[in-house]
Protein backbone atom coordinates (compact mmCIF):
# COMPACT_ATOMS: atom_id res chain seq x y z
CA UNK A 1 0.00 0.00 0.00
CA UNK A 2 2.61 2.44 1.07
CA UNK A 3 5.99 3.23 2.32
CA UNK A 4 7.46 4.77 5.39
CA UNK A 5 6.92 4.83 8.77
CA UNK A 6 4.58 2.91 10.66
CA UNK A 7 1.61 5.11 12.21
CA UNK A 8 -1.09 3.77 14.94
CA UNK A 9 -4.32 3.80 12.13
CA UNK A 10 -2.49 1.05 10.09
CA UNK A 11 -3.61 -1.34 12.93
CA UNK A 12 -6.95 -0.29 12.52
CA UNK A 13 -6.73 -0.45 8.26
CA UNK A 14 -8.69 -4.14 8.13
CA UNK A 15 -11.84 -2.77 10.75
CA UNK A 16 -11.74 0.48 8.76
CA UNK A 17 -11.78 -1.32 5.45
CA UNK A 18 -14.72 -3.66 6.42
CA UNK A 19 -16.71 -0.99 8.13
CA UNK A 20 -16.81 0.76 4.90
CA UNK A 21 -17.88 -2.36 3.15
CA UNK A 22 -20.87 -2.75 5.22
CA UNK A 23 -22.14 0.28 6.00
CA UNK A 24 -22.38 3.98 3.40
CA UNK A 25 -21.11 6.25 6.05
CA UNK A 26 -18.42 5.44 8.24
CA UNK A 27 -17.37 7.68 10.99
CA UNK A 28 -13.83 7.63 11.88
CA UNK A 29 -12.64 9.05 15.50
CA UNK A 30 -8.59 9.43 16.05
CA UNK A 31 -6.69 11.53 18.03
CA UNK A 32 -3.96 14.15 15.87
CA UNK A 33 -1.07 12.13 15.02
CA UNK A 34 -2.69 9.03 14.15
CA UNK A 35 -2.10 9.21 10.70
CA UNK A 36 -5.99 9.62 9.43
CA UNK A 37 -5.36 12.02 6.67
CA UNK A 38 -3.07 10.42 5.20
CA UNK A 39 -3.35 6.92 5.33
CA UNK A 40 -7.61 6.50 5.10
CA UNK A 41 -7.54 7.32 1.14
CA UNK A 42 -4.72 5.02 0.61
CA UNK A 43 -5.95 2.04 3.00
CA UNK A 44 -9.49 2.37 0.68
CA UNK A 45 -7.53 2.27 -2.95
CA UNK A 46 -5.86 -0.93 -1.60
CA UNK A 47 -9.15 -2.32 -0.59
CA UNK A 48 -10.77 -1.64 -3.62
CA UNK A 49 -8.44 -0.72 -6.55
CA UNK A 50 -10.95 0.32 -8.99
CA UNK A 51 -11.73 3.06 -6.07
CA UNK A 52 -12.33 6.75 -6.79
CA UNK A 53 -12.57 9.52 -4.59
CA UNK A 54 -12.50 12.93 -3.48
CA UNK A 55 -10.80 13.67 -0.22
CA UNK A 56 -11.91 17.29 1.10
CA UNK A 57 -9.42 19.61 3.61
CA UNK A 58 -10.91 23.01 4.91
CA UNK A 59 -7.28 24.76 3.60
CA UNK A 60 -5.59 25.35 0.63
CA UNK A 61 -2.23 24.49 2.49
CA UNK A 62 -3.24 21.28 4.44
CA UNK A 63 -4.54 20.11 0.56
CA UNK A 64 -1.77 20.55 -1.06
CA UNK A 65 0.41 19.55 2.05
CA UNK A 66 -1.22 15.61 2.03
CA UNK A 67 -1.51 15.78 -1.66
CA UNK A 68 2.42 16.23 -1.89
CA UNK A 69 2.93 13.69 1.48
CA UNK A 70 0.71 10.71 -0.02
CA UNK A 71 2.69 10.84 -3.21
CA UNK A 72 5.69 10.68 -1.57
CA UNK A 73 4.64 7.21 0.39
CA UNK A 74 1.99 5.78 -2.66
CA UNK A 75 3.78 3.45 -4.61
CA UNK A 76 1.95 4.93 -7.62
CA UNK A 77 2.58 8.91 -7.31
CA UNK A 78 0.17 9.11 -10.62
CA UNK A 79 -3.01 7.89 -8.47
CA UNK A 80 -2.97 11.00 -6.40
CA UNK A 81 -4.09 14.30 -7.43
CA UNK A 82 -4.93 18.22 -6.37
CA UNK A 83 -8.13 20.31 -7.27
CA UNK A 84 -8.44 23.92 -6.04
CA UNK A 85 -10.11 26.99 -7.33
CA UNK A 86 -9.00 29.22 -9.98
CA UNK A 87 -8.50 26.39 -12.31
CA UNK A 88 -5.63 24.83 -10.30
CA UNK A 89 -5.09 21.34 -11.60
CA UNK A 90 -2.22 18.83 -10.93
CA UNK A 91 -3.91 15.48 -11.65
CA UNK A 92 -3.62 12.47 -14.39
CA UNK A 93 -5.90 11.00 -16.26
CA UNK A 94 -6.63 7.89 -14.18
CA UNK A 95 -5.80 10.05 -10.56
CA UNK A 96 -7.75 7.62 -7.95
CA UNK A 97 -7.40 9.90 -4.48
CA UNK A 98 -8.02 13.57 -5.85
CA UNK A 99 -7.52 16.29 -2.67
CA UNK A 100 -9.84 19.16 -3.19
CA UNK A 101 -11.14 22.28 -0.68
CA UNK A 102 -14.81 22.25 1.01
CA UNK A 103 -15.09 25.32 -0.94
CA UNK A 104 -13.80 22.98 -4.25
CA UNK A 105 -16.07 20.06 -3.46
CA UNK A 106 -19.23 22.43 -2.53
CA UNK A 107 -19.50 24.15 -5.79
CA UNK A 108 -18.58 21.03 -7.32
CA UNK A 109 -21.62 18.85 -6.20
CA UNK A 110 -23.87 21.72 -5.90
CA UNK A 111 -23.62 22.97 -9.34
CA UNK A 112 -22.65 19.21 -10.74
CA UNK A 113 -23.88 16.59 -8.66
CA UNK A 114 -23.88 14.09 -12.34
CA UNK A 115 -19.84 14.69 -12.06
CA UNK A 116 -19.23 12.20 -9.03
CA UNK A 117 -21.41 9.16 -10.78
CA UNK A 118 -17.77 7.49 -11.57
CA UNK A 119 -16.80 8.25 -7.83
CA UNK A 120 -17.02 5.88 -4.87
CA UNK A 121 -16.11 7.04 -1.85
CA UNK A 122 -15.97 10.58 -0.64
CA UNK A 123 -13.63 11.80 2.72
CA UNK A 124 -14.27 14.60 4.25
CA UNK A 125 -11.60 15.24 6.83
CA UNK A 126 -11.63 17.98 9.97
CA UNK A 127 -15.65 17.94 10.32
CA UNK A 128 -15.43 19.24 13.50
CA UNK A 129 -14.22 22.91 12.45
CA UNK A 130 -18.13 23.17 11.61
CA UNK A 131 -17.52 25.69 9.00
CA UNK A 132 -19.83 26.97 6.67
CA UNK A 133 -18.47 24.74 3.29
CA UNK A 134 -18.17 22.03 5.62
CA UNK A 135 -21.73 21.96 6.89
CA UNK A 136 -23.10 22.24 3.56
CA UNK A 137 -21.35 19.82 2.21
CA UNK A 138 -22.36 17.20 4.40
CA UNK A 139 -26.07 18.55 3.58
CA UNK A 140 -24.88 17.71 -0.07
CA UNK A 141 -23.06 14.44 0.33
CA UNK A 142 -26.35 13.05 2.47
CA UNK A 143 -28.78 13.99 -0.69
CA UNK A 144 -25.80 12.17 -2.90
CA UNK A 145 -26.26 9.10 -1.14
CA UNK A 146 -29.49 8.59 -1.82
CA UNK A 147 -28.88 9.94 -6.11
CA UNK A 148 -25.90 7.93 -6.24
CA UNK A 149 -26.41 4.32 -4.09
CA UNK A 150 -23.00 3.18 -4.65
CA UNK A 151 -21.25 6.33 -3.01
CA UNK A 152 -19.94 5.80 0.14
CA UNK A 153 -19.19 8.77 2.81
CA UNK A 154 -15.83 8.82 5.54
CA UNK A 155 -16.37 11.50 8.06
CA UNK A 156 -12.89 11.89 9.71
CA UNK A 157 -11.62 14.20 12.84
CA UNK A 158 -9.80 14.05 15.51
CA UNK A 159 -12.16 16.00 18.08
CA UNK A 160 -14.82 14.91 16.90
CA UNK A 161 -18.59 15.01 18.21
CA UNK A 162 -19.79 11.94 16.55
CA UNK A 163 -23.10 10.90 17.79
CA UNK A 164 -24.27 14.34 15.95
CA UNK A 165 -22.94 13.06 13.10
CA UNK A 166 -24.00 9.76 13.35
CA UNK A 167 -27.50 10.90 14.12
CA UNK A 168 -27.05 13.32 10.68
CA UNK A 169 -26.77 10.44 8.81
CA UNK A 170 -28.23 7.51 10.79
CA UNK A 171 -25.25 5.47 11.07
CA UNK A 172 -23.49 3.24 13.84
CA UNK A 173 -21.24 5.06 15.69
CA UNK A 174 -17.63 6.43 15.56
CA UNK A 175 -14.89 3.55 15.05
CA UNK A 176 -11.80 4.77 17.08
CA UNK A 177 -8.35 4.11 15.19
CA UNK A 178 -5.60 5.21 17.85
CA UNK A 179 -4.09 7.55 19.77
CA UNK A 180 -1.37 10.02 19.08
CA UNK A 181 2.07 9.58 18.23
CA UNK A 182 4.28 11.06 20.00
CA UNK A 183 3.63 12.23 23.92
CA UNK A 184 2.85 16.33 23.97
CA UNK A 185 3.89 18.27 27.32
CA UNK A 186 2.31 21.63 27.59
CA UNK A 187 3.46 24.49 29.88
CA UNK A 188 1.86 27.67 30.14
CA UNK A 189 2.73 31.38 31.24
CA UNK A 190 2.82 30.54 34.49
CA UNK A 191 5.29 27.64 34.16
CA UNK A 192 7.68 30.23 32.42
CA UNK A 193 7.46 32.91 35.06
CA UNK A 194 8.31 30.71 37.94
CA UNK A 195 11.05 28.16 35.81
CA UNK A 196 9.46 25.29 36.57
CA UNK A 197 8.56 24.42 32.56
CA UNK A 198 12.67 23.46 31.50
CA UNK A 199 15.73 24.80 33.48
CA UNK A 200 17.81 26.35 30.46
CA UNK A 201 15.61 29.20 29.85
CA UNK A 202 17.29 31.92 30.69
CA UNK A 203 16.12 33.75 33.85
CA UNK A 204 15.23 37.37 32.43
CA UNK A 205 12.58 35.79 30.13
CA UNK A 206 10.67 34.76 34.50
CA UNK A 207 9.71 38.25 34.18
CA UNK A 208 8.12 39.04 30.91
CA UNK A 209 6.25 35.84 30.99
CA UNK A 210 5.16 36.88 34.72
CA UNK A 211 3.89 40.09 32.71
CA UNK A 212 2.18 37.83 30.13
CA UNK A 213 0.14 35.81 32.45
CA UNK A 214 -0.76 38.64 35.10
CA UNK A 215 -2.57 40.57 31.76
CA UNK A 216 -4.07 37.44 30.61
CA UNK A 217 -5.60 36.94 34.17
CA UNK A 218 -6.52 40.63 34.13
CA UNK A 219 -8.44 40.44 30.67
CA UNK A 220 -10.25 37.09 31.37
CA UNK A 221 -11.35 38.28 34.97
CA UNK A 222 -15.20 39.61 34.71
CA UNK A 223 -14.77 43.39 33.95
CA UNK A 224 -16.35 45.94 36.76
CA UNK A 225 -17.84 49.37 36.77
CA UNK A 226 -14.85 51.22 37.33
CA UNK A 227 -11.96 49.12 36.06
CA UNK A 228 -11.84 51.87 33.33
CA UNK A 229 -9.59 53.60 35.55
CA UNK A 230 -6.55 51.52 34.73
CA UNK A 231 -7.15 52.06 30.43
CA UNK A 232 -5.12 54.12 28.76
CA UNK A 233 -7.36 58.03 27.96
CA UNK A 234 -7.17 56.49 24.61
CA UNK A 235 -8.57 53.47 24.81
CA UNK A 236 -11.16 54.97 27.50
CA UNK A 237 -12.52 57.95 25.13
CA UNK A 238 -12.58 54.83 22.39
CA UNK A 239 -15.03 53.25 24.13
CA UNK A 240 -16.77 56.43 25.08
CA UNK A 241 -17.66 57.56 21.60
CA UNK A 242 -18.71 53.93 20.76
CA UNK A 243 -21.24 53.62 23.37
CA UNK A 244 -22.58 56.66 22.07
CA UNK A 245 -22.57 55.44 18.55
CA UNK A 246 -24.74 52.55 20.07
CA UNK A 247 -27.01 54.78 21.93
CA UNK A 248 -27.51 57.39 18.74
CA UNK A 249 -28.34 54.03 16.60
CA UNK A 250 -30.44 52.46 19.52
CA UNK A 251 -32.93 55.56 19.87
CA UNK A 252 -32.77 56.10 16.13
CA UNK A 253 -34.91 52.25 16.06
CA UNK A 254 -36.99 52.86 19.30
CA UNK A 255 -34.43 50.78 21.47
CA UNK A 256 -33.02 51.60 24.82
CA UNK A 257 -29.73 52.88 25.40
CA UNK A 258 -29.84 50.70 28.54
CA UNK A 259 -29.73 47.86 26.91
CA UNK A 260 -26.77 48.45 24.96
CA UNK A 261 -23.45 46.98 26.46
CA UNK A 262 -20.42 47.72 23.84
CA UNK A 263 -18.01 45.20 23.67
CA UNK A 264 -14.55 45.91 23.39
CA UNK A 265 -13.20 43.79 20.05
CA UNK A 266 -10.04 44.66 20.98
CA UNK A 267 -7.58 42.86 23.27
CA UNK A 268 -5.56 45.11 25.99
CA UNK A 269 -2.94 46.66 23.97
CA UNK A 270 -0.46 46.04 26.18
CA UNK A 271 -1.19 41.76 25.83
CA UNK A 272 0.02 42.11 22.70
CA UNK A 273 3.15 43.61 23.36
CA UNK A 274 3.90 41.46 26.45
CA UNK A 275 3.25 38.48 24.14
CA UNK A 276 5.25 39.24 21.61
CA UNK A 277 8.52 39.81 23.55
CA UNK A 278 8.09 36.63 25.22
CA UNK A 279 7.49 34.53 22.71
CA UNK A 280 11.00 36.28 21.28
CA UNK A 281 13.02 35.23 24.43
CA UNK A 282 10.97 32.33 24.19
CA UNK A 283 12.10 31.18 21.01
CA UNK A 284 16.11 32.47 21.18
CA UNK A 285 16.01 30.27 24.19
CA UNK A 286 14.87 27.60 22.31
CA UNK A 287 17.13 27.66 19.11
CA UNK A 288 20.15 27.57 21.22
CA UNK A 289 19.92 24.08 21.70
CA UNK A 290 21.22 22.30 18.83
CA UNK A 291 18.79 19.17 19.08
CA UNK A 292 15.99 21.70 18.26
CA UNK A 293 15.47 22.76 14.26
CA UNK A 294 11.77 24.56 14.15
CA UNK A 295 9.24 25.92 16.35
CA UNK A 296 5.42 26.82 15.26
CA UNK A 297 3.94 30.28 16.39
CA UNK A 298 0.10 30.67 15.95
CA UNK A 299 -0.76 34.23 16.49
CA UNK A 300 -4.24 35.65 15.85
CA UNK A 301 -3.32 37.42 12.08
CA UNK A 302 -1.60 39.22 9.53
CA UNK A 303 -0.64 42.01 12.04
CA UNK A 304 1.06 39.92 14.78
CA UNK A 305 3.08 37.89 12.00
CA UNK A 306 4.24 41.31 10.60
CA UNK A 307 5.11 42.36 14.33
CA UNK A 308 6.82 38.94 15.06
CA UNK A 309 8.65 39.32 11.78
CA UNK A 310 10.26 42.43 12.49
CA UNK A 311 11.37 41.69 15.88
CA UNK A 312 13.09 38.50 14.94
CA UNK A 313 14.56 40.10 11.78
CA UNK A 314 15.85 42.83 14.00
CA UNK A 315 17.17 40.13 16.21
CA UNK A 316 19.07 38.77 12.95
CA UNK A 317 20.80 41.84 12.32
CA UNK A 318 21.79 43.02 15.32
CA UNK A 319 23.10 39.55 16.00
CA UNK A 320 20.90 38.48 19.13
CA UNK A 321 19.83 35.25 17.14
CA UNK A 322 22.68 33.37 18.64
CA UNK A 323 24.93 31.17 16.36
CA UNK A 324 21.77 30.13 14.10
CA UNK A 325 20.11 32.67 12.19
CA UNK A 326 16.00 32.91 12.24
CA UNK A 327 14.60 32.08 8.96
CA UNK A 328 10.73 33.33 9.44
CA UNK A 329 7.76 31.36 7.10
CA UNK A 330 4.56 33.20 7.45
CA UNK A 331 1.42 31.05 6.86
CA UNK A 332 -1.42 33.27 6.23
CA UNK A 333 -4.43 32.95 3.50
CA UNK A 334 -3.36 36.53 1.90
CA UNK A 335 -0.20 35.19 1.58
CA UNK A 336 1.35 33.56 -1.73
CA UNK A 337 0.81 29.85 -1.39
CA UNK A 338 4.29 29.11 -2.70
CA UNK A 339 5.72 30.84 0.26
CA UNK A 340 3.70 29.23 2.65
CA UNK A 341 5.04 25.90 1.21
CA UNK A 342 8.13 26.92 2.95
CA UNK A 343 7.03 25.46 6.07
CA UNK A 344 7.69 21.57 4.93
CA UNK A 345 11.12 21.99 3.92
CA UNK A 346 13.89 21.02 6.39
CA UNK A 347 15.56 23.66 8.12
CA UNK A 348 19.16 24.61 6.68
CA UNK A 349 22.09 23.76 9.26
CA UNK A 350 22.82 27.34 9.81
CA UNK A 351 19.19 28.38 10.51
CA UNK A 352 16.46 27.97 12.78
CA UNK A 353 13.02 28.01 11.12
CA UNK A 354 9.88 29.64 12.82
CA UNK A 355 7.06 29.47 11.40
CA UNK A 356 4.31 32.60 12.19
CA UNK A 357 1.20 30.28 11.34
CA UNK A 358 -2.71 31.95 12.36
CA UNK A 359 -5.16 28.86 12.48
CA UNK A 360 -4.43 27.83 8.78
CA UNK A 361 -1.81 25.52 10.29
CA UNK A 362 -3.93 24.29 12.66
CA UNK A 363 -5.48 21.00 11.28
CA UNK A 364 -3.73 18.36 8.59
CA UNK A 365 -0.73 19.96 8.37
CA UNK A 366 2.26 17.93 9.51
CA UNK A 367 5.30 19.88 9.90
CA UNK A 368 8.12 16.82 10.97
CA UNK A 369 10.94 18.76 11.53
CA UNK A 370 8.77 20.90 14.24
CA UNK A 371 9.90 19.95 17.92
CA UNK A 372 7.93 22.95 19.70
CA UNK A 373 4.77 25.11 19.70
CA UNK A 374 3.97 28.35 21.09
CA UNK A 375 0.50 29.59 20.68
CA UNK A 376 -0.08 33.09 22.16
CA UNK A 377 -3.90 32.30 22.73
CA UNK A 378 -5.58 34.28 20.71
CA UNK A 379 -7.40 34.24 17.68
CA UNK A 380 -9.37 36.37 15.07
CA UNK A 381 -13.66 35.38 14.68
CA UNK A 382 -16.06 36.55 12.99
CA UNK A 383 -18.60 38.99 15.42
CA UNK A 384 -21.40 41.23 14.71
CA UNK A 385 -20.40 45.03 15.10
CA UNK A 386 -23.42 46.93 16.47
CA UNK A 387 -21.78 49.91 15.51
CA UNK A 388 -21.21 49.82 11.60
CA UNK A 389 -24.39 46.38 11.33
CA UNK A 390 -22.01 44.42 9.60
CA UNK A 391 -19.95 41.38 10.60
CA UNK A 392 -15.95 41.44 10.95
CA UNK A 393 -12.87 39.38 11.71
CA UNK A 394 -12.27 40.43 15.20
CA UNK A 395 -9.77 38.71 17.93
CA UNK A 396 -11.67 36.96 19.94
Amino acid sequence: MASGAALPIDAHSDRIVAHVREHRVTVIHGETGCGKSSRVPLILLAAQPDAKMFVSQPRRIAARALCDRVRDTHDRPEDVALRLGHGVRDEGADARIIFVTCGYLVRLVAHHPESLRQHTHVVVDEVHERTVDADILCLLTRRLLDANPSLKVILMSATLAGELYCDYFRCPPPIFVGAKRFPVECFFADDLADGTCDRWLPMRLAPRAEGTAATCKQLSAPRRPGDDRDLAPWEVKRREERARKLAAKSGEKGGSAASINPVDDQPHAELGKSQHETCLHLVRSLARDPNRSCVLVFVAGMADIVDLTEKFESANAGGFSGDRLFDLVPVHSDIAHEEQLRAFDKAEPDKFKVVLATNAAESSVTLADCDDVVDLGTHKALRYDAASHRAVLAPA
